[in-house]
């Protein structure tokens, strides 16, 4: 696993406010089968470069070459990250612990719209009442039901965004490299560790001015084809989330800096918003753009 690093928390008052959550039942067909892209030759190796030239496309891995192993992340000096998983949760010396939010089962008052009508699931519901599953206890595993309240929602001018705004297009083998994240309405300055029991144990709360407080996560991924969606089962080659007390409602910009990876190939950069208990923050909206970017990477042997 990944090197943890140090979280910094702050005294935060809010209200305890729950929206009017719907179910709605979302049928997919399943998509034919692919044929996997048939290996090209390994791009020449160049210098790292900001942004790939005009019309240049990612070259697949070569064959045969295993999926990149799992990495571990320097975190950078100024910036507290960490990656997940193995966080205890203790605060910076001289700061308090910001109160939590709270959990438990939500209870819609009011009726949401009917225009247009909602498709009701087999088992609609606010809670976990009607699920034969057991209950979510704050830890990362599969097959659990969740009562935490999903909690406050901005409005869609206030909306979380994300951008990755640099990130190299070929890199060698090892080679150290930079990845600049730009966000706009998140203030990343919280989180609740998951290997703690923090995972989906509070609900997303917002600041005076209807921002959200979360932080990002930023994962490489190897791809052994671009024609089909990955399998995302493996520990990411590299996965960090960013919690630096900055951002807000005017945009700005942090930096990621990975240590190097060690297998050829193309992998997925990706960076997304998470809210305080590292789910994607809600919006008003259900047509509006998540809070996520992804970008290709090429890793050359030379």
């Amino acid at each position: 696993m990944l090197l943890g690093g140090t979280i910094a928390v702050a005294q935060l008052s809010f209200a305890h406010t729950r929206g009017q959550p719907v179910a709605v039942n979302c049928t997919t067909t399943p998509a034919p089968a692919t044929t996997a892209v048939p290996p090209t030759e390994e791009p020449p190796a160049t210098e790292t470069a900001a942004e790939p030239a005009a019309g240049e496309t990612a070259a697949e891995p070569a064959a045969g070459e295993a999926a990149a192993p799992a990495e571990a992340a320097v975190p950078a000096n100024d910036v507290h990250q960490h990656d997940g998983a193995n966080v205890t949760g203790q605060g910076v010396a001289g700061q308090s612990t910001r109160r939590r939010g709270t959990s438990g089962t939500c209870t819609p008052s009011g009726s949401p719209s009917a225009n247009p009508p909602v498709v009701q699931p087999d088992s609609p519901g606010t809670s976990c009442e009607n699920s034969n599953l057991p209950l979510h206890d704050g830890f990362q595993n599969g097959n659990r039901c969740v009562v935490t309240d999903r909690g406050e929602v901005p409005t869609a001018e206030n909306a979380p965004s994300l951008l990755i705004v640099s990130s190299p297009f070929r890199v060698r083998v090892n080679q150290p490299f930079e990845i600049r994240v730009s966000t706009r309405n998140l203030i990343r300055d919280f989180f609740l560790p998951a290997g703690a029991g923090g995972y989906y144990a509070t609900r997303d709360f917002l600041s005076e001015d209807g921002i959200t407080h979360g932080h990002v996560h930023t994962s490489i991924i190897p791809l052994s084809t671009t024609r089909s969606a990955p399998d995302v089962t493996a520990v990411p080659t590299f996965f960090l989330a960013t919690e630096d007390g900055k951002g807000g409602k005017t945009p700005d910009t942090f930096v990621v800096r990975v240590p190097g990876i060690a297998t050829p190939g193309l992998y997925k950069v990706t960076s997304w918003c998470g809210a305080a208990s590292h789910a994607v923050p809600m919006a008003q909206r259900a047509n509006q753009t998540v809070c996520v970017d992804s970008v290709r990477l090429v890793v050359t042997r030379r």
